[in-house]
């Protein structure tokens, strides 16, 4: 199963050279999210060849314009590229607002039909499920109204146990295909003869969290660690040294985000949405390994396997 995350930018407030607002893409099998859309978002989507038509779902964590203004650019592009599917978005109260005014005094007919559902709530909640992955809305810390995502996998596919490999050599593919679906086998009479569970299990499934703008929040740490996250994206505005600047913005530092992922049990960490004030942003990173070993700079254009 496929589930790769692409950095598209990792600025805060302000792009800088070599450096867009917030974006990333998160491909799950053939499904494509797109996780926020600041300033830039097209052309780099053109620079790491994800194909705008491909979109299904985007994310919007907040209404602070580094993490939505390219969404309506993005929109239009769909649209003079003769988009005809759904788009379906998440976002907080405003966004369709914002949407609609922007459409009307363009005079903008759309070749395709947006989906706006308006994320509120004040706990974790999942907010959309298919067959093979859901998606729960995280309240963050912030100035404004603002949620981060977690991404689940969603499986009942099976494999068999190692440890039974010389009993299934010696059964018929019909039966290893019923114990693989979940089901037990019966013999003639009716009678258990292989217990699928017994024999089988279920195959992993691995998570993504992303943590957009907030400050540091120990009860949605707890809450991750609980959900079993593999890999964790936290904002890493600031240093330490700057963690007045942080607690005044409502914004966290890098030491902080590995301290969350240290609470959050998770076995890799990304920091991103970096200030401009920093020119070295392997500072950053530095800081957080500290805390936090498996710590990773959310590099424009880099690509994480989550199920690797």
């Amino acid at each position: 199963m496929l589930f790769r995350l692409t950095i598209l930018g990792s600025a805060a407030a302000l792009p800088i050279l070599n450096r867009h607002t917030t974006a990333q893409h998160l491909r799950i099998n053939q499904t494509h999210i797109l996780i926020d859309c600041g300033e830039g978002t097209q052309q780099q989507m053109l620079k790491y060849k994800i194909n705008a038509l491909k979109i299904d779902f985007i994310f919007i964590s907040h209404l602070h314009g580094d993490h939505y203004l390219g969404l309506m650019g993005l929109i239009s592009s769909m649209h003079t590229m003769k988009r005809e599917k759904d788009l379906y978005i998440f976002a907080p109260k405003g966004l369709d607002e914002i949407i609609g005014i922007q459409m009307k005094y363009s005079r903008l007919h759309l070749n395709f039909k947006i989906h706006l559902q308006e994320v509120c709530n004040d706990a974790p909640t999942v907010i959309f499920s298919q067959s093979h992955f859901q998606v729960w809305a995280l309240p963050m810390n912030h100035r404004i109204e603002c949620y981060g995502y977690l991404f689940k996998q969603i499986s009942n596919k099976r494999k068999t146990k190692p440890e039974y490999a010389q009993l299934f050599e010696t059964m018929d593919s019909n039966t290893i295909k019923q114990l693989l679906s979940g089901k037990n086998v019966l013999n003639q009479l009716g009678e258990l003869r292989y217990d699928y569970e017994l024999l089988t299990q279920l195959l992993p499934v691995y998570s993504y969290a992303y943590l957009a703008d907030t400050a540091f929040s120990a009860e949605i740490a707890l809450f991750l660690a609980a959900q079993h996250v593999d890999w964790l994206y936290h904002e890493a505005t600031f240093l330490e040294e700057d963690k007045e600047r942080a607690e005044k913005t409502f914004h966290s530092t890098a030491k902080q985000a590995a301290e969350i992922a240290v609470l959050s049990k998770v076995r890799n960490l990304l920091i991103g949405h970096f200030s401009a004030r920093y020119t070295k942003i392997q500072t950053l990173q530095d800081e957080a390994k500290q805390v936090f070993e498996n710590t990773f700079l959310a590099l424009e254009g880099s690509q994480h396997d989550i199920n690797l």
